[in-house]
């Protein structure tokens, strides 16, 4: 699915915290589950990494992932834009109720 960058906001060195929409939406997301990230248009890097879920709207519209830079796809999604897309699968994982 092509997700859509909002906002990317550096928190502090080497993490930030990117804000997505999807035009159809996630589905139903709970505390705990996490989106694979595919962070290129080739094959380097060839498999997409898991992010967990920071934060989302109920409707799973919008969503967003903090990250550390340590590696070549946390890099890469440093360097995104609003505007900018990225391709995500998900969400997976079973999630838990807060009490």
């Amino acid at each position: 699915m092509l997700c859509h960058v909002t906002r990317n906001t550096p928190l502090a060195p080497g993490f930030f915290h990117l804000a997505l929409t999807a035009d159809t939406g996630l589905g139903p997301i709970t505390p705990g589950m996490f989106v694979m990230v595919r962070a290129g248009n080739g094959s380097d890097p060839f498999l997409r990494r898991p992010f967990s879920i920071a934060d989302f709207s109920l409707d799973g519209k919008s969503f967003g992932l903090l990250v550390q830079v340590v590696g070549l796809v946390s890099k890469a999604l440093s360097r995104l834009n609003a505007g900018d897309s990225i391709d995500i699968t998900g969400p997976f994982g079973n999630g838990f109720k807060l009490p």
